[in-house]
């Protein structure tokens, strides 16, 4: 897998770059396991042989944007669907749940497609963890994707995040 990263100046507060590493390790976990096919695979989608994740970061006012996309197979609608039905997220007769909802679907406490539990995915921790994180520092994560053509993750977090400690005393009557 080739990883290329265009990132611009941008200026991030400490607490955020701190939660950043572990959310965007997570991100690329799910890149590298989910999404990037295997050899076999790639060949027979006429794809190059090495996979890629794109990382572009920039700054926008207040916010700072960062993409993280892959040119793996992209969701398998059919098996986030299916996943879903078997964890009571969706009634098993749930066919008009458009494709945005099942992405969503990913940040879901618990929720895994992977079939078996292995050394980097599987066990439904991940995505749920990431959008929490997000969360947590005043930001938004979404998902989107195309079958055989790849998925991409967008953040939005604010560049800094301000916390202000107070102490109120009252003397006398």
């Amino acid at each position: 897998v080739d990883v290329s990263c265009q990132v611009g100046e941008i200026k991030l507060d400490k607490n955020i770059l701190d939660a950043l590493g572990d959310v965007l390790l997570h991100i690329l976990r799910n890149a590298v396991d989910h999404g990037i096919e295997t050899l076999v695979d790639r060949n027979a989608a006429g794809k190059p042989e090495t996979g890629t994740i794109r990382i572009v970061a920039r700054p926008s006012g207040e916010l700072v944007h960062i993409d993280i996309s892959d040119d793996g197979k992209g969701p398998d609608w059919d098996r986030i669907r299916q996943r879903a039905v078997t964890q009571g997220l969706l009634p098993q007769d749930e066919k008009a749940v458009d494709n945005q909802h099942l992405l969503d679907l990913l940040f879901t406490h618990g929720f895994s497609t992977a079939e078996q539990v292995g050394q980097v995915s599987g066990r439904g921790v991940g995505l749920d963890v990431v959008r929490s994180r997000i969360e947590e520092l005043g930001g938004r994560v979404t998902m989107d994707g195309e079958a055989g053509k790849g998925t991409q993750c967008h953040l939005a977090l604010p560049s800094s995040v301000l916390s202000t400690n107070g102490l109120f005393v009252q003397c006398g009557p």
